[in-house]
């Protein structure tokens, strides 16, 4: 076992502790302009949602959207894809789709809701209809339209807003009246 003697013990630099305090100072100073940094550049929209595009929240009245946990999706299929039974289409139409996702967000009135809608690898510079599907008598409510990007993407909300809180219902994306897309669980 080695032994030191006091002469062995490093030398004590005055300068290293203002150092390390002026370092810490400044690792402050960044950590707390972060968030604003993040948030004015939208890269807080790219890690949030990951393979998104910049351009994905552009009719986000507020700027980009922040999901947050618990939060769940209602994921999106091609209609042709549910099972025989489930769900009665009205011409059911035979786009692509890679992904696709609802989600329902609170309106600040407490009287009705915000609908995101992403879909990915859809068919490209596509118009569609976003409609909810009442569970009790199968009537449609208009939710507006959506429009993909060259490349088949899109992510925004809808241009109506659902009225009324805590529905029963699907979500269904049509295009040229044929049922495209439906929610499911």
């Amino acid at each position: 076992m080695e032994r030191f003697s006091p002469d062995d013990q490093p030398e004590n630099h005055s300068g290293s502790a203002a150092t390390r305090r002026r370092l810490l100072a400044r690792g402050v100073q960044i950590a707390a302009a972060l968030p604003a940094a993040v948030i004015a550049t939208g890269v807080d929209s790219a890690l949030a949602h990951p393979g998104k595009h910049d351009d994905d929240h552009r009719n986000a009245p507020n700027g980009p959207v922040r999901f947050g946990p618990p939060f769940r999706g209602l994921r999106l299929v091609r209609v042709a894809d549910v099972q025989v039974g489930d769900f009665s289409a009205v011409n059911p139409g035979s786009d692509s789709l890679r992904s696709g996702e609802v989600r329902v967000f609170p309106a600040s009135n407490g009287q009705s809701s915000r609908v995101w809608v992403h879909l990915a690898g859809a068919r490209a510079n596509t118009t569609y209809n976003v409609a909810f599907v009442r569970l009790n008598d199968h009537g449609r409510e208009d939710l507006g339209t959506i429009v993909t990007r060259a490349s088949g993407n899109f992510a925004g909300f809808t241009t109506t807003m659902l009225g009324g809180v805590r529905r029963a219902g699907t979500f269904v994306i049509a295009t040229g009246g044929q049922d495209e897309f439906v929610t499911i669980v």
